[in-house]
């Protein structure tokens, strides 16, 4: 049984092309790959029923990014080291728990763990309803989030770059990377069998911690690439042309693909 996507898609993407482009991880063809390769990793009966809906998964796995509610949407990140130092020990699973601690305002510090635990448990609310258009809504959903906290940049406060004067990394390492290797990637990545879950936050702080200890690697990435070049001196549509991003395929190109497969793995 296959669920067709209405005319709203239509009018999303109308949006898009309309509003000012925000911070997406992943970009949507990361997204879309994600959704795409988690359907694979999991058991009949389960995969019959997502493969015949695949193509309205892939587009519900980039919605999130269209209802972005600005370009810092707490649900699609959590600052780790705002909370200290690895491994974050400082920070409760609760989220009741750090607002009591720190104030409200620490959401906007993020709250994607939460996050996934909401729509996970609307996804389980769904089967039992036998609702298959909200099981399909919610497992799309679910897909974006999870593959938002395998995004490196997802689990830091300097989550752009812009405390190190890297401005602009996180759209060249998790959109612009992803696009310009699309192919190579989709023939790389290779997710493993889905395995049960027994608690989706437990999950989401582990996959954070990888993050966060992968963002440091991927800032050096980015200075290593630029080397030699002054961008003081360059313009900045000059800055990362062909060459930076042949240097930084050849240093990133293996992480990317690891966090795509290991996003698909934990979503299926």
């Amino acid at each position: 049984m296959s669920f067709h996507p209405n005319l709203r898609w239509g009018a999303a993407a109308l949006v898009l092309v309309l509003l000012p482009t925000p911070v997406q991880a992943w970009g949507f063809a990361g997204h879309r790959m994600v959704a795409e390769k988690a359907v694979q990793t999991l058991p009949d009966p389960l995969r019959r029923l997502f493969v015949a809906s695949a193509p309205y998964l892939r587009e519900q796995a980039i919605t999130p990014d269209l209802q972005r509610s600005g370009p810092s949407d707490p649900d699609h990140f959590l600052d780790m080291d705002a909370y200290g130092a690895y491994p974050f020990e400082a920070i409760s699973r609760v989220e009741a728990e750090n607002i009591a601690r720190r104030g409200k305002d620490v959401t906007a510090k993020g709250r994607v763990p939460w996050k996934i635990d909401e729509v996970y448990r609307g996804l389980v609310a769904a089967f039992r309803a036998r609702d298959l258009p909200r099981v399909l809504e919610r497992a799309g959903t679910l897909c974006h989030f999870i593959a938002d906290a395998h995004v490196p940049l997802h689990a830091t406060d300097n989550y752009d770059g812009q405390l190190t004067g890297q401005r602009g990394l996180h759209s060249r390492w998790e959109s612009d990377l992803v696009e310009r290797n699309r192919v190579q990637l989709e023939a790389a990545v290779e997710p493993s069998a889905a395995q049960r879950v027994p608690d989706p936050v437990a999950l989401a702080f582990e996959v954070l911690r990888d993050s966060y200890l992968h963002s440091l690697q991927v800032l050096a990435a980015d200075r290593q690439s630029v080397t030699g070049r002054d961008l003081a001196e360059t313009a900045e549509d000059e800055r990362y042309d062909d060459e930076y991003y042949s240097r930084l395929a050849a240093r990133e190109e293996t992480r990317v693909a690891s966090r795509l497969a290991a996003a698909a793995s934990a979503t299926g």
